[in-house]
């Protein structure tokens, strides 16, 4: 249940971000960054309350391999490459969201916890515009929030 009101409230943001028709005009509103950052972080907390996510190092001993997605080259790119940047740069966590169960497990997004330190936050939103743009989303600026969410799925 959780997992679907995630991806309502994802689809409520999409729709409110910018990814709506275009032919509805003004009638949307459109959110402001701050709005959608708060909106991320609320996302993000109920992935984490879910007892569908887990902690990106404890996923990869038990799957290794991972593959988030191709990248433009058409090279796999490993969960474990990922996540290792994110924590090499200073991120307090990352978390997979997955759906399913053993081997058929799909991994839904990552969860980035941020960090308060003010030069690992800024190293942190130095890798933001790379992973965005592995996930086909907009890059977003440090606005004070809490996580970042890269969906895959």
């Amino acid at each position: 249940m959780t997992f679907i009101k995630s991806l309502a409230s994802l689809l409520v943001l999409m729709l409110f971000a910018g990814c709506s028709d275009s032919s509805v005009g003004d009638q949307t509103p459109t959110l402001t960054p701050e709005q959608i950052a708060a909106e991320t972080d609320r996302v993000c907390q109920e992935i984490l309350k879910s007892s569908n996510n887990m902690v990106a190092d404890s996923w990869l001993k038990r799957q290794p391999k991972t593959t988030l997605r191709k990248d433009a080259q058409g090279e796999p790119l490993y969960l474990s490459h990922v996540a290792t940047k994110l924590k090499l740069a200073g991120a307090s966590r990352v978390v997979v969201e997955y759906s399913g169960l053993n081997r058929d497990a799909v991994i839904l997004s990552l969860v980035v916890v941020l960090p308060s330190d003010p030069g690992r936050r800024q190293n942190v939103f130095a890798l933001e515009p790379e992973l965005s743009s592995l996930c086909g989303q907009t890059p977003v600026s440090d606005l004070g929030q809490k996580y970042l969410n890269y969906r895959f799925h």
